[in-house]
């Protein structure tokens, strides 16, 4: 029994008369918050048992946090060097991404960039 469970008690068992309203509103209520901490307890086994396996949440905010920042170098980039980053990493340019993509002074086309 948590202790201020059980001081609560030991206050109530003070008085002679269980009868007593503020006696008997007090032990529905332990008896209400007993079973609701009960409940919450089972739905949280339940939830751990249906937990995906897997990487733990803080795993994986290391692994993201372990990614270099390439902005500065996509930034920088040449052409042929976006191409390899791109390779390398499997990235496709989709055109939802294209907005988000740095600014870059583009060659026009058919024009050779240095």
């Amino acid at each position: 029994m948590q202790a201020w469970l059980r001081a609560q008690t030991l206050r109530l068992e003070e008085h002679d008369n269980p009868s007593h309203p503020v006696v008997v509103a007090a032990s529905e209520r332990i008896v209400e918050l007993s079973t609701r901490k009960s409940a919450v307890a089972d739905s949280l086994d339940a939830l751990q048992a249906k937990r995906p396996a897997g990487h733990h949440p803080d795993e994986i905010v290391a692994m993201l946090d372990a990614v270099p920042d390439l902005r500065p170098v996509l930034t920088n980039a040449s052409d042929g060097e976006l191409v390899e980053i791109f390779r390398v990493f499997d990235l496709a340019i989709t055109p939802e991404l294209l907005p988000i993509l740095p600014q870059r002074q583009r060659p026009p086309r058919g024009t050779v960039a240095d």
